[in-house]
């Protein structure tokens, strides 16, 4: 699955699926599972929950590109007159534009602004690359494409015309899918912190297993519930969560991932993660596993991210961010790219959110969310097409308050809601319970079906160190001459300290920001063509 590349030079394309989709509480798992699907008479609904690309023909000599709903299954395009190439991956397709000679023009202020490790600046915050002609699709817009690429809106219809409908919806179609998971002979991850978003979902679970009257599964292997034990106040939550309800914590008796081989993992992590998500996660598994993770992400779509963590309105926040930048040409360039971006058009589920709200979801929550996006099953509730048609009657004030999340919490279980949190503030507050919409106790949808290819025999994994691979790469693109001066030395000075420290076990969620930065710098300086006698062009402007 590493190599998805379409052009239009190339073959003729036929309908195609990558990934895993939700449809209804059915769960369909990769091409054999989607054509499985298909051919037992289902039509299978676009803009569903999962991390997926669907290709498909539209009848009249075209190819239809479309994600799943919140765009976690990134796309990257090049389109230039009839000439176009389309791939999950910003590196093939630099790599098959200058293969034909395409230019590939250098915008320098969005390759700086990966030298950050800010959480605005991990992930994009627009369309635009490092590359002028590249861009990343939106997660609203699919791509039309044939005698030329044509980029569109897809269109949205909300289904429900209350915010009580809407959540009885979410709490009654993600039962049915967590039942569809443990009845289908799946295993369920699932986080545990002592926050609210992991605590969320978490009463999901538990919900459908007490309506159900399937609690057995609790304290099976079929569910591991799993909490760092380094973070010492979420561990200690954890556990009072556990002995309250009646389950292991980090239960050893689980199942296993299919496990990726070190070059594997690495070749994974930078076919999809570069120019797209800066922390540096390699993945250990493939999407052949038979488990699927629930955890809190996608909470903060429904809450100001940037006012939520001190760092003020989004304005004065990126304003921060210019000494990153060569010059305040670059920053302004960058900063117009940005403010563009909040200025689209709304979408029907987003209209009732703030600028910094809209921003969040279309960018970092996407692609902070599918860190993994080909390697990993995620059932992700709090960023579902469900919690967004909850979310568009939340007002500025809910936004401020969690309310969703404890509206779903309580609702669940108002024991887990009252439960000590690893910080007292995030605990519910009295205007909570003042504006609680309470539902009548929602059972789960009928269960659905696991769709999928036959599994492939899991072999045992020898690993060395799979930092091994990308240090490799990463003093490979350090001998380059143009990448030490994109890079600038204060950013090598840096970079030379980390791989100083680097092991090959090292964990570089947190601080893997240079590395990434440096192998992106690699592709352009590999691929560009607009370097003039051997030294750095200045970056153009763009033009639409």
């Amino acid at each position: 699955m590493l190599d998805i590349i379409f052009t239009s030079d190339g073959n003729q394309i036929d309908p195609a699926f990558f990934g895993y989709a939700f449809q209804g509480t059915d769960l369909v798992i990769g091409h054999e599972g989607f054509l499985a699907f298909t051919e037992s008479g289902r039509r299978f609904q676009s803009d569903s929950d999962g991390c997926y690309l669907h290709v498909q023909a539209d009848g009249a000599g075209n190819a239809i590109f479309s994600t799943d709903f919140h765009g976690y299954f990134p796309l990257f395009y090049y389109s230039s007159g009839s000439s176009w190439i389309i791939s999950p991956s910003f590196e093939l397709v630099a790599r098959a534009a200058r293969h034909r000679n395409m230019p590939l023009t250098l915008c320098k202020e969005q390759l700086d602004a990966w030298k950050s490790n800010s959480a605005l600046l991990q992930a994009p915050t627009s369309e635009r690359t490092p590359f002028a002609e590249i861009r990343l699709l939106s997660y609203d817009k699919k791509i039309i494409a044939g005698d030329k690429l044509i980029v569109s809106h897809r269109k949205r219809q909300p289904a429900h015309h209350s915010y009580e409908t809407a959540l009885a919806d979410l709490l009654a179609i993600w039962g049915g899918r967590i039942m569809t998971i443990l009845d289908g002979g799946m295993a369920i991850r699932a986080d545990l912190t002592g926050g609210v978003d992991s605590r969320t979902v978490f009463s999901v679970i538990l919900h459908t297993l007490q309506m159900t009257g399937r609690c057995d599964f609790l304290a099976s292997e079929a569910i591991l519930f799993n909490s760092d034990r380094r973070q010492q106040k979420d561990f200690a939550v954890a556990c009072q969560i556990s002995n309250f309800f009646g389950f292991p914590i980090n239960n050893p008796n689980r199942r296993q991932y299919t496990l990726l081989e070190d070059e594997s993992s690495y070749i994974t992590w930078r076919r999809y993660n570069l120019a797209r998500y800066s922390p540096h996660i390699l993945p250990v598994a493939s999407q052949d596993s038979t488990i699927i993770t629930f955890n809190g992400v996608g909470g903060e779509d429904h809450r100001d991210f940037y006012e939520s963590f001190g760092r003020g309105p989004l304005g004065e926040y990126i304003a921060n961010f210019q000494p990153l930048f060569a010059n305040p040409k670059d920053f302004g360039a960058w900063m117009g790219d940005l403010h563009a971006d909040i200025d689209l058009p709304v979408t029907s589920y987003d209209s009732t959110m703030p600028a910094a709200v809209r921003h969040y979801r279309r960018h970092r929550s996407r692609h902070h969310t599918a860190k993994q996006p080909s390697s990993e099953l995620m059932g992700v509730i709090l960023g579902s097409r469900a919690a967004y048609e909850c979310a568009r009657f939340l007002d500025r004030d809910a936004l401020h308050t969690n309310q969703l999340l404890f509206d779903i919490m309580i609702n669940c279980s108002e024991d887990l809601a009252k439960l000590p949190y690893d910080q007292p503030e995030k605990a519910p507050q009295q205007i909570n319970f003042d504006r609680l919409t309470r539902l009548k106790k929602i059972k789960p949808a009928q269960t659905g079906s696991i769709w999928r290819g036959p599994l492939a025999p899991s072999t045992p994994v020898k690993t060395q160190g799979r930092n091994i691979p990308l240090r490799k790469a990463v003093e490979e693109a350090l001998r380059c001459p143009e990448v030490r001066e994109l890079a600038g030395e204060a950013i090598l000075q840096k970079l030379q300290q980390q791989l100083e420290k680097l092991t090959p076990t090292t964990n570089l969620h947190q601080n893997g920001h240079l590395i990434h930065y440096i192998l992106l710098a690699d592709v352009v300086c590999k691929y560009r063509t607009d370097v003039n006698s051997g030294t750095l062009a200045d970056s153009p402007a763009y033009t639409n």
